[in-house]
């Protein structure tokens, strides 16, 4: 189990449980107590954002939803959302909300690939440019105070496409993200209207980030 499948699932205990036990769940995952107190730390960081992104929803708003464990958590608050429209290229995100009839989910159609769970190609953004997108929420591998990064040429295209047409721009990411070189530059700060992040930022990237008159929100 990846450390992504230990927070969903870590994630989903809480949920059930509302209490966990790190010595058990060290047992039970056959990882070190300090591997899930960590885990712990970053699924309540990421939890924190997708609370926050939930609440910028609107009933009737047309949203999309990145690849990413951050998007994952906010598609979990939307399983009992209604009258809005979801689209992603993400297949956990897929799984996710497609219990729920209540909203109107739309998969972008590609070829897969198993990371980061997605799917991606020329299909996948011209599809993506045939809808007006109120939301798109964006996932990165890296950022830092010259822009927001991608790890490849597929990624890249597939967020270049979410930001020529979405209204709002939104990118969500945990301090780790922070001044991690990745190898694509998608764009600079100022195209992205919202950046969400956790207590633990960086705060030379925040002041460089505000003085360029980014809102950033931490939460």
């Amino acid at each position: 189990m990846n450390s992504r499948e230990r927070r969903h699932f870590l994630l989903q205990e809480l949920q059930e449980t509302k209490a966990v036990y790190v010595r058990e769940l060290a047992d039970r995952l056959a990882v070190s107590d300090m591997t899930i107190r960590r885990d712990l730390r970053m699924t309540k960081e990421k939890n924190a954002i997708a609370e926050f992104c939930a609440g910028l929803i609107k009933e009737g708003n047309a949203i999309y939803l990145d690849t990413g464990s951050t998007n994952i958590e906010i598609a979990e608050e939307l399983k009992n959302r209604q009258n809005i429209a979801v689209l992603s290229h993400s297949l956990p995100i897929h799984n996710i909300l497609s219990a729920n009839d209540k909203l109107q989910l739309i998969a972008m159609p590609g070829f897969y690939r198993s990371s980061p769970h997605g799917f991606f190609g020329d299909l996948t953004c011209r599809m993506i440019k045939n809808f007006r997108i109120d939301i798109a929420f964006l996932g990165i591998s890296s950022i830092d105070a010259s822009g927001i990064m991608s790890p490849d040429f597929d990624d890249q295209a597939v967020k270049l496409a979410l930001l020529e047409r979405a209204n709002k721009k939104v990118v969500v990411f945990d301090h780790t993200k922070i001044n991690h070189l990745s190898f694509m530059q998608v764009c600079a700060l100022k195209d992205i209207d919202m950046l969400v992040t956790d207590k633990q930022a960086d705060q030379e990237f925040l002041t460089a980030t505000r003085k360029q008159g980014v809102e950033i929100v931490q939460v």
